[in-house]
């Protein structure tokens, strides 16, 4: 593979990386948010869930909670990956643009 294609692959890959953390952090937000409304909501008040097509209503709020913070952990480790991977493929695109610029 030749330079210049090597190059459009990297930029690719940037473009669907860069989509993919704006797909996460906009979760993240949701899930941080969704944590803010189950704390405020006062316990003689329902919750509800998502369960396929339906909601139904939390009898334990606390199994609840712990669900929406393994879901942030999993979401914020995901995003970390794709922000690392992100760094290198600008470093790698930086390099590969310079050589590219100096052979012409």
């Amino acid at each position: 593979m030749d330079k210049r294609q090597q190059f459009s692959g990297m930029v690719q890959e940037h473009q669907a990386i860069t989509q993919q953390i704006a797909a996460l952090q906009s979760q993240l937000s949701e899930l941080e948010a969704t944590v803010g409304y189950v704390k405020s909501q006062p316990e003689d008040r329902a919750i509800y869930r998502n369960a396929g097509a339906v909601l139904v209503e939390v009898d334990d709020r606390a199994s609840l909670q712990n669900d929406l913070k393994s879901t942030i952990e999993r979401v914020t480790l995901a995003l970390e990956r794709y922000v690392t991977r992100e760094n290198e493929i600008k470093a790698a695109y930086e390099t590969l643009a310079k050589e590219l610029e100096g052979s012409k």
